[in-house]
Formats: structure tokens, C-alpha cells, sequence
């Protein structure tokens, strides 16, 4: 009997419902057997500007984001969605294709989203600084994104926290 991956990739056909800002949309997919889905996708690997952010140069470049996966995707003859698991909001994480054309590395060439792992700033580089609690979770969700399960371990000496050993990664 042939083995299965441990993380398989599922593709859809699908149809673009709502475009919620530049990396989450809404499609109708369908799933096969004249069964279909609305379901809410999150573009995996990228992070494109927040159309409620309070920054307004934030905003303009979110709506110009916006603009292009709308313009795109009306433009588009066929979309598929190739997916594998949820985030932590629920959203499916996906790649998107629009004629063959991957829709997550046209907006990071055009500039209009940023390479995303999954793990946000931890220093003062973002003017905040986090508990190291928050940043493990932070690693955990990550690697979680990224298909593999971690343990870390936290070592105190003298009531301080001082450094986290990751034990082990492997494919979940």
C-alpha cells in the first residue's frame, strides 16, 4: 500500500466571493461530486498592509494591495486554491492561483505584501518589546504554520527566565 504524505496539499477550483483586503479571501470552492464551500482563506507566506490600521499611509497602501487582487482576480479565467491546514483565527491557509499566475508571489514582486512566517516583531524595532513567554507561543504558532510541531523547554535559574531550548521539530 502507498504511503501518504504526512502534510498533503489539496488544490480546488474556486470563485472569488469577497476580497477582504490583499492577503484574506472569501471563495465558493468546489469541493467535487457538485458539493461546494464559502470559506475564508488566508494567503500563506505573506503579510500585506491592514486596511484598519491607524497609520494613514498604512491604509493607502492596503487599499492599493486590495486594488490589485481585485483586479487580478476579475480578470482571472480560473482560480484555484491549494490548501493544507487552518490558522489560528480559522482561516485556511492557501496559495492562489489565477491562471496559473501564483497571486501570493505577484503581490510580494509588486512590492504590495511582505515575507510572513508567522512570528511578528520581538524587539524595538516595532518601538514594543515582548515577554518571552509571548514570543515562545509566538514560535509555536509558526512552526505550527509551517507544518511542523516543536517542543521548547524553558530553563529558570534563580527565579529568572533565561533561555529556551528547542528539543524537538519533526513533520506532523
Amino acid at each position: 500500500m502507498p504511503s501518504r504524505p504526512l502534510n498533503p496539499d489539496y488544490s480546488y477550483n474556486a470563485i472569488v466571493v469577497k476580497i477582504v483586503d490583499a492577503d484574506t479571501i472569501d471563495f465558493r470552492v468546489d469541493l467535487g461530486f457538485y458539493m461546494t464551500a464559502a470559506i475564508r482563506f488566508r494567503l500563506i507566506r505573506i503579510n500585506a498592509p491592514e486596511l484598519r490600521s491607524k497609520s494613514k499611509k498604512e491604509r493607502a497602501k492596503a487599499m492599493e494591495a486590495k486594488t490589485f487582487v481585485v483586479d487580478r482576480c476579475a480578470a482571472a479565467k480560473s482560480v484555484s486554491v491549494i490548501s493544507r491546514k487552518t490558522e489560528k483565527f480559522g482561516r485556511w491557509l492557501c496559495e492562489v492561483y489565477l491562471d496559473g499566475v501564483n497571486l501570493n508571489d505577484l503581490l510580494l514582486s509588486n512590492g504590495l505584501a511582505k515575507k510572513y512566517s508567522g512570528i511578528g516583531p520581538i524587539s524595538c524595532r516595532s518601538g514594543k518589546f515582548i515577554s518571552l513567554d509571548s514570543y515562545l507561543e509566538q514560535a509555536r504558532n509558526s512552526f505550527y504554520a509551517l507544518g511542523n510541531r516543536i517542543n521548547v523547554k524553558l530553563f529558570v535559574m534563580g527565579g529568572k527566565k533565561l533561555i529556551a531550548l528547542i528539543v524537538s521539530t519533526c513533520a506532523m
